[in-house]
Protein backbone atom coordinates (compact mmCIF):
# COMPACT_ATOMS: atom_id res chain seq x y z
CA UNK A 1 0.00 0.00 0.00
CA UNK A 2 1.36 3.45 -0.93
CA UNK A 3 1.98 5.93 1.87
CA UNK A 4 -0.74 8.24 0.56
CA UNK A 5 -3.32 5.46 0.68
CA UNK A 6 -2.18 4.50 4.17
CA UNK A 7 -2.69 8.07 5.40
CA UNK A 8 -6.14 8.14 3.79
CA UNK A 9 -7.09 4.92 5.58
CA UNK A 10 -5.94 6.35 8.92
CA UNK A 11 -7.94 9.54 8.34
CA UNK A 12 -11.10 7.61 7.41
CA UNK A 13 -10.71 5.40 10.47
CA UNK A 14 -10.23 8.43 12.72
CA UNK A 15 -13.35 10.09 11.33
CA UNK A 16 -15.42 6.93 11.88
CA UNK A 17 -14.17 6.44 15.46
CA UNK A 18 -14.88 10.06 16.32
CA UNK A 19 -18.38 9.78 14.85
CA UNK A 20 -19.07 6.69 17.00
CA UNK A 21 -17.67 8.42 20.09
CA UNK A 22 -19.80 11.54 19.58
CA UNK A 23 -22.92 9.51 18.82
CA UNK A 24 -22.46 7.67 22.11
CA UNK A 25 -21.99 10.82 24.21
CA UNK A 26 -23.81 13.59 22.28
CA UNK A 27 -26.56 11.42 20.80
CA UNK A 28 -29.00 13.63 18.83
CA UNK A 29 -26.58 16.59 18.90
CA UNK A 30 -23.93 14.75 16.91
CA UNK A 31 -22.75 16.45 13.72
CA UNK A 32 -22.37 13.85 10.96
CA UNK A 33 -21.47 13.70 7.29
CA UNK A 34 -24.33 11.90 5.52
CA UNK A 35 -24.45 10.58 1.98
CA UNK A 36 -27.73 9.17 0.68
CA UNK A 37 -28.13 6.03 -1.42
CA UNK A 38 -29.01 6.32 -5.12
CA UNK A 39 -32.77 7.08 -5.39
CA UNK A 40 -34.79 4.06 -6.52
CA UNK A 41 -36.08 5.73 -9.69
CA UNK A 42 -32.52 6.53 -10.73
CA UNK A 43 -31.41 3.00 -9.89
CA UNK A 44 -33.93 1.63 -12.38
CA UNK A 45 -32.65 3.79 -15.26
CA UNK A 46 -29.04 3.16 -14.22
CA UNK A 47 -29.70 -0.59 -14.16
CA UNK A 48 -31.05 -0.43 -17.71
CA UNK A 49 -28.05 1.54 -18.95
CA UNK A 50 -25.47 -0.74 -17.30
CA UNK A 51 -27.14 -3.80 -18.83
CA UNK A 52 -26.97 -2.19 -22.28
CA UNK A 53 -23.20 -1.58 -22.07
CA UNK A 54 -22.26 -5.05 -20.83
CA UNK A 55 -22.10 -4.33 -17.09
CA UNK A 56 -25.05 -6.52 -16.16
CA UNK A 57 -23.03 -8.20 -13.36
CA UNK A 58 -23.01 -4.96 -11.33
CA UNK A 59 -25.22 -4.98 -8.23
CA UNK A 60 -26.83 -1.72 -7.10
CA UNK A 61 -28.44 -3.07 -3.92
CA UNK A 62 -26.10 -1.08 -1.67
CA UNK A 63 -22.57 0.31 -1.61
CA UNK A 64 -21.10 -2.95 -0.29
CA UNK A 65 -22.51 -4.96 -3.21
CA UNK A 66 -21.34 -2.24 -5.61
CA UNK A 67 -17.78 -2.54 -4.28
CA UNK A 68 -17.98 -6.32 -4.68
CA UNK A 69 -19.07 -5.80 -8.28
CA UNK A 70 -16.02 -3.61 -8.89
CA UNK A 71 -13.75 -6.35 -7.57
CA UNK A 72 -15.51 -8.88 -9.82
CA UNK A 73 -14.92 -6.67 -12.86
CA UNK A 74 -11.20 -6.50 -12.01
CA UNK A 75 -10.99 -10.28 -11.65
CA UNK A 76 -12.82 -11.06 -14.90
CA UNK A 77 -11.10 -8.45 -17.08
CA UNK A 78 -8.33 -9.71 -19.34
CA UNK A 79 -6.32 -6.47 -19.56
CA UNK A 80 -5.66 -3.42 -17.41
CA UNK A 81 -7.17 -1.27 -20.15
CA UNK A 82 -10.44 -3.21 -19.89
CA UNK A 83 -10.43 -2.72 -16.11
CA UNK A 84 -9.83 1.02 -16.48
CA UNK A 85 -12.55 1.43 -19.11
CA UNK A 86 -15.24 -0.55 -17.26
CA UNK A 87 -14.56 0.96 -13.84
CA UNK A 88 -14.51 4.45 -15.35
CA UNK A 89 -17.87 3.94 -17.08
CA UNK A 90 -19.39 2.51 -13.90
CA UNK A 91 -17.90 5.17 -11.65
CA UNK A 92 -19.01 8.08 -13.82
CA UNK A 93 -22.60 6.83 -14.05
CA UNK A 94 -22.87 6.06 -10.34
CA UNK A 95 -21.42 9.46 -9.47
CA UNK A 96 -23.89 11.23 -11.77
CA UNK A 97 -26.84 9.56 -10.04
CA UNK A 98 -25.73 10.23 -6.47
CA UNK A 99 -26.82 13.20 -4.42
CA UNK A 100 -24.09 15.27 -2.78
CA UNK A 101 -23.04 14.46 0.77
CA UNK A 102 -24.50 16.74 3.45
CA UNK A 103 -23.70 17.73 7.01
CA UNK A 104 -26.56 16.79 9.34
CA UNK A 105 -27.37 16.63 13.02
CA UNK A 106 -28.46 13.18 14.10
CA UNK A 107 -31.52 14.64 15.86
CA UNK A 108 -34.56 12.47 15.24
CA UNK A 109 -33.35 11.23 11.84
CA UNK A 110 -33.65 7.57 10.98
CA UNK A 111 -30.27 5.80 10.93
CA UNK A 112 -30.56 5.32 7.14
CA UNK A 113 -30.69 9.11 6.75
CA UNK A 114 -27.24 9.69 8.22
CA UNK A 115 -25.37 6.72 6.72
CA UNK A 116 -22.53 7.47 4.31
CA UNK A 117 -23.30 5.53 1.13
CA UNK A 118 -20.12 6.42 -0.77
CA UNK A 119 -17.77 5.23 1.98
CA UNK A 120 -20.11 2.47 3.23
CA UNK A 121 -20.05 3.65 6.86
CA UNK A 122 -22.99 3.67 9.26
CA UNK A 123 -21.72 6.86 10.91
CA UNK A 124 -19.11 9.25 9.59
CA UNK A 125 -18.00 12.79 10.37
CA UNK A 126 -15.19 15.22 9.53
CA UNK A 127 -12.58 15.50 12.28
CA UNK A 128 -9.10 15.40 10.74
CA UNK A 129 -8.87 18.86 9.09
CA UNK A 130 -9.96 21.63 11.51
CA UNK A 131 -7.58 24.17 9.93
CA UNK A 132 -9.37 24.05 6.57
CA UNK A 133 -12.96 22.95 7.33
CA UNK A 134 -15.33 24.62 9.73
CA UNK A 135 -17.24 21.36 10.20
CA UNK A 136 -14.13 19.77 11.73
CA UNK A 137 -13.82 22.69 14.12
CA UNK A 138 -17.41 22.18 15.32
CA UNK A 139 -16.68 18.48 15.82
CA UNK A 140 -13.58 19.35 17.89
CA UNK A 141 -15.74 21.56 20.10
CA UNK A 142 -18.15 18.68 20.69
CA UNK A 143 -15.24 16.38 21.59
CA UNK A 144 -13.90 18.99 24.04
CA UNK A 145 -17.28 19.15 25.78
CA UNK A 146 -17.49 15.35 25.93
CA UNK A 147 -14.00 14.99 27.40
CA UNK A 148 -14.61 17.75 29.93
CA UNK A 149 -18.11 16.76 31.03
CA UNK A 150 -17.88 12.99 30.71
CA UNK A 151 -21.22 11.26 31.28
CA UNK A 152 -22.95 14.63 31.72
CA UNK A 153 -21.97 15.83 28.23
CA UNK A 154 -25.43 15.37 26.71
CA UNK A 155 -27.10 17.48 29.43
CA UNK A 156 -24.68 20.34 28.73
CA UNK A 157 -25.68 20.34 25.05
CA UNK A 158 -29.39 21.07 25.54
CA UNK A 159 -29.01 24.69 24.43
CA UNK A 160 -26.76 23.83 21.48
CA UNK A 161 -28.21 23.29 18.01
CA UNK A 162 -25.85 22.64 15.10
CA UNK A 163 -28.67 22.12 12.57
CA UNK A 164 -28.41 25.63 11.16
CA UNK A 165 -24.63 25.37 10.99
CA UNK A 166 -24.96 22.03 9.19
CA UNK A 167 -27.12 23.60 6.45
CA UNK A 168 -24.74 26.55 6.03
CA UNK A 169 -21.53 24.55 5.80
CA UNK A 170 -23.18 22.09 3.39
CA UNK A 171 -24.01 25.04 1.13
CA UNK A 172 -20.51 26.48 1.40
CA UNK A 173 -19.01 23.05 0.72
CA UNK A 174 -21.07 22.82 -2.48
CA UNK A 175 -20.00 26.31 -3.56
CA UNK A 176 -16.34 25.48 -2.91
CA UNK A 177 -16.57 22.34 -5.07
CA UNK A 178 -18.27 24.31 -7.83
CA UNK A 179 -15.59 27.02 -7.71
CA UNK A 180 -12.87 24.35 -7.82
CA UNK A 181 -14.36 22.76 -10.96
CA UNK A 182 -14.66 26.14 -12.66
CA UNK A 183 -11.02 26.95 -11.79
CA UNK A 184 -9.88 23.67 -13.33
CA UNK A 185 -11.82 24.46 -16.52
CA UNK A 186 -10.34 27.95 -16.62
CA UNK A 187 -6.75 26.72 -16.29
CA UNK A 188 -7.33 24.09 -18.97
CA UNK A 189 -8.51 26.86 -21.29
CA UNK A 190 -5.42 28.92 -20.46
CA UNK A 191 -3.23 25.88 -21.13
CA UNK A 192 -4.82 25.33 -24.53
CA UNK A 193 -4.53 29.01 -25.38
CA UNK A 194 -0.82 29.09 -24.51
CA UNK A 195 0.19 25.76 -26.05
CA UNK A 196 -2.34 25.29 -28.83
CA UNK A 197 -4.72 22.43 -29.49
CA UNK A 198 -3.77 18.91 -28.41
CA UNK A 199 -5.20 15.47 -29.02
CA UNK A 200 -6.02 13.36 -25.94
CA UNK A 201 -7.10 9.76 -25.61
CA UNK A 202 -10.65 9.81 -24.24
CA UNK A 203 -13.31 7.35 -23.17
CA UNK A 204 -16.93 7.77 -24.27
CA UNK A 205 -19.03 6.69 -21.29
CA UNK A 206 -22.47 8.00 -22.25
CA UNK A 207 -24.39 9.49 -25.16
CA UNK A 208 -27.87 10.47 -26.18
CA UNK A 209 -29.72 12.39 -28.88
CA UNK A 210 -27.90 15.66 -28.29
CA UNK A 211 -24.59 14.99 -26.54
CA UNK A 212 -21.60 12.69 -26.13
CA UNK A 213 -20.02 12.53 -22.66
CA UNK A 214 -16.34 11.69 -22.44
CA UNK A 215 -13.68 11.26 -19.76
CA UNK A 216 -10.11 12.42 -20.43
CA UNK A 217 -7.83 10.40 -18.10
CA UNK A 218 -4.74 12.55 -18.65
CA UNK A 219 -6.65 15.64 -17.46
CA UNK A 220 -8.95 13.76 -15.05
CA UNK A 221 -11.75 15.70 -16.68
CA UNK A 222 -15.34 15.05 -17.78
CA UNK A 223 -16.67 16.83 -20.84
CA UNK A 224 -20.07 16.95 -22.50
CA UNK A 225 -19.80 17.47 -26.25
CA UNK A 226 -23.01 19.04 -27.50
CA UNK A 227 -23.66 17.77 -31.01
CA UNK A 228 -25.87 20.73 -31.88
CA UNK A 229 -22.86 23.02 -31.35
CA UNK A 230 -21.11 21.36 -34.30
CA UNK A 231 -22.17 23.37 -37.33
CA UNK A 232 -21.38 20.41 -39.58
CA UNK A 233 -24.19 18.34 -38.02
CA UNK A 234 -27.61 18.68 -39.62
CA UNK A 235 -29.56 16.22 -37.44
CA UNK A 236 -29.04 13.22 -35.16
CA UNK A 237 -30.80 9.91 -34.54
CA UNK A 238 -30.35 8.09 -31.21
CA UNK A 239 -30.80 4.31 -30.89
CA UNK A 240 -31.18 3.67 -27.19
CA UNK A 241 -31.02 -0.13 -27.24
CA UNK A 242 -27.77 -0.15 -29.21
CA UNK A 243 -26.39 2.93 -27.43
CA UNK A 244 -25.56 4.42 -30.82
CA UNK A 245 -26.07 7.87 -32.24
CA UNK A 246 -26.07 8.60 -35.98
CA UNK A 247 -25.21 12.07 -37.23
CA UNK A 248 -26.34 13.39 -40.57
CA UNK A 249 -23.92 16.03 -41.82
CA UNK A 250 -24.78 19.02 -43.96
CA UNK A 251 -22.01 18.02 -46.38
CA UNK A 252 -20.24 14.65 -46.92
CA UNK A 253 -17.25 14.11 -44.62
CA UNK A 254 -14.34 11.69 -44.73
CA UNK A 255 -14.64 9.48 -41.63
CA UNK A 256 -11.63 8.58 -39.52
CA UNK A 257 -10.60 4.96 -39.15
CA UNK A 258 -12.97 3.01 -36.92
CA UNK A 259 -16.12 4.93 -37.79
CA UNK A 260 -18.65 3.56 -40.24
CA UNK A 261 -21.09 5.43 -42.41
CA UNK A 262 -24.73 5.28 -41.33
CA UNK A 263 -26.76 3.92 -44.23
CA UNK A 264 -30.21 4.21 -42.74
CA UNK A 265 -32.79 2.56 -40.53
CA UNK A 266 -32.68 -0.64 -42.59
CA UNK A 267 -29.14 -1.37 -41.47
CA UNK A 268 -30.05 -0.81 -37.82
CA UNK A 269 -33.04 -3.12 -38.15
CA UNK A 270 -30.73 -5.88 -39.39
CA UNK A 271 -28.48 -5.28 -36.39
CA UNK A 272 -31.43 -5.46 -34.01
CA UNK A 273 -32.66 -8.72 -35.51
CA UNK A 274 -29.18 -10.24 -35.28
CA UNK A 275 -28.81 -9.24 -31.64
CA UNK A 276 -32.26 -10.58 -30.80
CA UNK A 277 -31.40 -13.87 -32.49
CA UNK A 278 -28.14 -14.09 -30.54
CA UNK A 279 -29.99 -13.45 -27.26
CA UNK A 280 -32.49 -16.20 -28.06
CA UNK A 281 -29.66 -18.65 -28.78
CA UNK A 282 -27.97 -17.78 -25.49
CA UNK A 283 -31.24 -18.24 -23.62
CA UNK A 284 -31.78 -21.68 -25.19
CA UNK A 285 -28.22 -22.69 -24.35
CA UNK A 286 -28.65 -21.53 -20.73
CA UNK A 287 -31.95 -23.42 -20.37
CA UNK A 288 -30.27 -26.56 -21.70
CA UNK A 289 -27.38 -26.22 -19.21
CA UNK A 290 -29.80 -25.67 -16.33
CA UNK A 291 -31.73 -28.76 -17.35
CA UNK A 292 -28.56 -30.85 -17.48
CA UNK A 293 -27.60 -29.71 -13.97
CA UNK A 294 -31.00 -30.74 -12.63
CA UNK A 295 -30.66 -34.18 -14.25
CA UNK A 296 -27.27 -34.70 -12.61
Amino acid sequence: MQSKQLVEEYMLTANVLVAEFLFEHCQDKTLLRAHADIPEDKKASLRKLLDSVGLDQVSLVDSASLNQSLELIKQEAETQEEIDDKTTVLGRHVFQNLNLAQYVCAGNLHEDDYRHYGLNFDRYTHFTSPIRRYADLLVHRLITICLREGENAREKLDGLDYSEYADQISLHSYNARKASRECVQLFHCILLKQNGARVFDSLIYDLDQSAIRIFVPELNMDLSIQLRDDLRVDQTTFFEEEMEVACQFRAPLALVEGLRAYTGEQELNKTRKQKKKEQQVKQIQQEYLDQQRRIR
